[in-house]
């Protein structure tokens, strides 16, 4: 190998490096984004999970004071 064979080489290796950073960057700013989307997902979920737990929790207050009113009839 000579040294314009070893100089084309080494372009075509720093090209190479610099498609894999391109789509490497990119990749990151995709996962950034789905773990962004995963946090509101989670918050949304919690959310949810309250408010279905603060239901469930009126309802059997309700359904406790329905049985101490049959009780007390």
């Amino acid at each position: 190998m000579n040294k314009t064979e070893l100089q084309r080489k080494l372009e075509r290796c720093e090209e190479n490096l610099k498609e894999a950073t391109n789509e490497l960057n990119q990749l990151e700013f995709v996962r950034d984004a789905i773990e962004k989307k995963i946090e509101q997902a989670q918050r949304n979920v919690n959310w949810w999970q309250m408010s279905v737990d603060d239901t469930l929790n009126d309802l059997n207050r309700v359904q406790e004071g329905e049985l101490h009113e049959r009780a007390t009839a």
